[in-house]
């Protein structure tokens, strides 16, 4: 990785610099990918990036082999945060009723013009949780984004929440996405069961809740 000038982004090119980021690199700095990395698949579990309020420019490149366990590449976007232009391929599995998804598990800034080809699952017996290709549960923005990924929700007696983009709109706005992997509702139909080709449920709380120009 090189270091940054004071208005440049730091530039990210190996697994070792990606892992910086949230402990010597700071949460809201500004990053891009110069090249694809691969994580090593399910040989090295990946640590997930927690409320990120920064930009991380992907830049084109792809993120491979990232094996993740309750969590995507981020398990939070924050507030301001934004993710853009980055492919993320490999296997994201969620086990404790977390919100789940390949680029991350809850969004509250910006996902624009990201790609999940990871397959992600969550595996829920005591809960319900949204489980999403892209991100579990968006607060905010996700535009032009793709799903190629097979999205598994298995939510038991609780049931879950599964879209091929997006598992849980919460008063966020999708636009401009679509979905081309297999979507896999849990089996038993609950109050609480929700599947969609882009999203699993729209959330419309304070009635702001938009989905346009989608398709799967």
């Amino acid at each position: 990785a090189a270091e940054a000038g004071k208005d440049d982004p730091i530039e990210i090119d190996t697994p070792e610099a990606l892992a910086e980021i949230g402990k010597n690199y700071p949460l809201d700095g500004n990053y891009i990918l110069t090249d694809n990395i691969d994580l090593g698949g399910n040989t090295n579990k990946w640590t997930p990036i927690d409320n990120f309020t920064g930009t991380f420019d992907g830049n084109g490149y792809t993120i491979s082999g990232l094996y993740a366990v309750d969590a995507g590449l981020f398990r939070s976007i924050g507030e301001n945060g934004v993710v853009k232009d980055l492919t993320v391929s490999g296997e994201v599995a969620g086990n404790s009723g977390r919100d789940i998804g390949g680029i991350a598990n809850e969004n509250h800034g910006k996902i624009i013009g990201c790609t999940n080809k990871c397959a992600v699952s969550g595996n829920y017996v005591n809960s319900s949780s949204p489980i999403g290709g892209v991100v579990g549960c968006n607060q905010v923005a996700v535009e032009n984004c793709y799903n190629a990924g097979e999205v598994t929700g298995n939510g038991g007696p609780y049931g879950a929440y599964t879209g091929g983009v997006v598992g849980k709109n919460t008063d966020g706005e999708i636009s401009n996405c679509y979905n081309t992997g297999n979507v896999n509702g849990p089996d038993s139909a609950t109050a609480k069961t929700g599947t969609g080709g882009v999203v699993g449920w729209n959330y419309n709380h304070y009635d702001i809740a938009t989905t346009t120009n989608c398709y799967y």
